[in-house]
């Protein structure tokens, strides 16, 4: 369970109602490349699904080397998850984002990070080649 606490809910449900943030855990194994690093493998993995979107791969935190990210100055905003931290990863920028403290809704953003599916080099599940 996340840092959030009730008083911490998202803005962005109350503004739109019909807004879903759902999330499918992938039982397969994931591997995921950055460059020639490999930046994870995990069975851990989410998809994470919100309305008007496409599915938003995240990988659990404590299934990256940390000696692999860099923390960035970049920073972005959603109604729905909350404030968005950023990492780098073998040389390419803001790869990676986390949720240091999510909204409620979603508080189980706080063990994952996010992954730019473009930014990477190689994404596997199940030992199949997902479009990057």
């Amino acid at each position: 369970m996340g840092n959030a606490t009730a008083d911490n809910k998202a803005p962005g449900f109350d503004k739109y109602p019909g807004y879903t943030v759902t999330r499918e855990i992938i039982a397969q194994e994931v591997v995921v490349s950055v460059g020639d690093t490999e930046l994870c493998r995990t069975r851990g993995a989410i998809w994470l699904q919100e309305s008007k979107h496409k599915p938003a791969l995240y990988l659990p935190r404590q299934d990256i080397p940390a000696a692999l990210l860099v923390n960035t100055d970049t920073s972005t905003y959603c109604p729905f998850k909350g404030t968005a931290s950023y990492h780098s990863v073998a040389g390419v920028a803001d790869v990676l984002w986390y949720y240091p403290e999510p909204y409620v809704e979603v508080d189980y953003l706080v063990d994952y990070v996010g992954l730019y599916q473009d930014r990477a080099d190689a994404i596997t599940i199940d030992g199949s080649l997902v479009a990057v």
